[in-house]
């Protein structure tokens, strides 16, 4: 006899929370110079990751300083007094491990992967570069020409990030989410070595960082080894970072962005709260099984109507970020298919979401969003640094890093009129900012191209 799919439902629920039974294993740690220590021990294999979570990014950016977080992050590879331009690299490469650093809006990451033997060479390399980053004239000089570049390549000269990022810039309308986290050009033409050393010194201290550490360690040790290299490294008074209150929707906003592009694309986003701001407790939850039922494989609803049965959409991508410092967007990524345009596609979409809002999910599809969504979060401890990444984001961003143990449980509870009611309440045109991507002459248009519809990642991984 085959078993009911929720008969299944239940028993995966069942060795999830076996397999969360670890996150308990967290050990959490402050030094007195306020820097946060978390180990997670993992014994699979001998190795551990090494992440040092600084609690700025993007979003603590003025006008005329965007770029400055990234800039900074190249910098930080650049040379200290103790180790000179290009030795941390071969260090860790001589080492056996690998390395690596990202900036998003909200913080800034540094992290290196090896056998856990090696772990002290970590907290000796960060400490050192906390303290004594040599900002070299002329490394300045060269790695300024670097970001600029880097600009040029993954925003300027490509169609959908240069969109997307203008589409964000008028959503979020008072919202720190509307700096790029790479900068405006003009901004970052004009950041110096006096705005590094600066930034440098105002956040990259004990007191605004959180170090992570998962692997075959003991917690223990890990925690004597911040307090060695670590410790006495002083704690010092952090820039105000004042709160604000995300202005009311009064009607749609809408942007054409024309350039030269093979295909238009669409890009429609709502604003909507996160957990930190949320004031239900359950919104949050509700906005991702919503997500995930208008876009997560070919099922899904956007998938199978747009694509498969329409035929209006090459491509869609839906977004959401719940766990970021401010509101965030609910966001619609979508290009449309041959012999289809921007108006049809849009109305297709919009005929989706009002069903969405006149018709809950029935009790097999919310329970296939719910199994989709504890799959991806139960396969995605298999890696370390998922698992480090997690408890890292959650820190840095002003959450408790144990809600990592309560994810589950509150997507769990997510009822079908809660996705009904979200839908209703946030995805309305009063509160909708539309950007669309209009080609221009100067593209073979006929040139074979296959678009991409993922969210562009305007997040800069060094």
């Amino acid at each position: 006899m085959k078993r009911s799919f929720l008969f299944i439902l239940i028993s995966c629920i069942s060795l999830i929370n076996l397999s969360f039974a670890d996150t308990s294993t967290v050990q959490a740690y402050q030094l007195n110079n306020g820097l946060t220590v978390l180990v997670k021990p993992d014994h699979r294999a001998p190795v551990a990751i090494f992440e040092i979570w600084y609690h700025v990014g993007s979003a603590d950016e003025s006008d005329g300083t965007t770029g400055i977080s990234h800039f900074l992050e190249h910098m930080m590879f650049r040379g200290t007094t103790q180790y000179p331009d290009g030795q941390f690299a071969k260090i860790i490469a001589a080492n056996g491990g690998e390395e690596n650093a990202f900036t998003t809006s909200d913080y800034t990451g540094y992290y290196e992967k090896m056998s856990a033997d090696k772990l002290p060479l970590s907290f000796q390399l960060e400490s050192d570069r906390m303290q004594h980053l040599l900002l070299d004239p002329q490394a300045v000089t060269t790695e300024h020409q670097v970001i600029m570049e880097e600009r040029r390549m993954r925003i300027d000269d490509d169609p959908m990030s240069f969109a997307y990022e203008r589409f964000l810039a008028a959503a979020y309308l008072n919202n720190p989410y509307q700096h790029p986290t790479i900068g405006w050009m003009g901004d970052m033409q004009q950041l110096n070595r006096q705005d590094l050393e600066a930034w440098y010194h105002e956040w990259y201290v004990p007191n605004n960082a959180t170090i992570v550490v998962v692997g075959d360690v003991d917690p223990n040790q890990v925690y004597q080894l911040a307090q060695k290299y670590f410790g006495p490294i002083p704690s010092q008074a952090l820039p105000q970072r004042k709160s604000f209150v995300s202005s009311p929707p009064v009607g749609e906003k809408q942007v054409i962005v024309n350039q030269e592009a093979r295909v238009p694309a669409l890009f429609m986003g709502f604003n909507v709260p996160v957990v930190i701001t949320d004031k239900t407790a359950w919104e949050p939850y509700a906005l991702i099984v919503l997500a995930t039922a208008l876009d997560n494989d070919d099922s899904s609803i956007l998938d199978k109507a747009l694509i498969r049965d329409q035929q209006v959409a090459a491509g869609v991508n839906v977004g959401y970020q719940a766990f970021s410092r401010y509101d965030n967007l609910f966001s619609i990524v979508s290009v449309p298919s041959q012999g289809s345009d921007v108006d049809q596609l849009q109305a297709a979409i919009w005929a989706q979401l009002n069903k969405m809002k006149q018709t809950p999910l029935t009790a097999a599809e919310l329970q296939k969003v719910k199994f989709q969504l504890y799959s991806q979060e139960v396969y995605s401890q298999d890696s370390l640094i998922n698992q480090a990444d997690e408890l890292g984001s959650f820190a840095s961003v002003g959450l408790p890093w144990q809600l990592s143990q309560t994810y589950l449980q509150n997507i769990n509870s997510v009822t079908a009129a809660q996705v009904q009611e979200v839908a209703k309440r946030y995805l309305t045109q009063n509160n909708l900012t539309t950007t669309i991507l209009s080609p221009q002459p100067g593209l073979d248009v006929n040139q074979a191209f296959t678009p991409s519809v993922s969210q562009p990642d305007l997040s800069e991984l060094s």
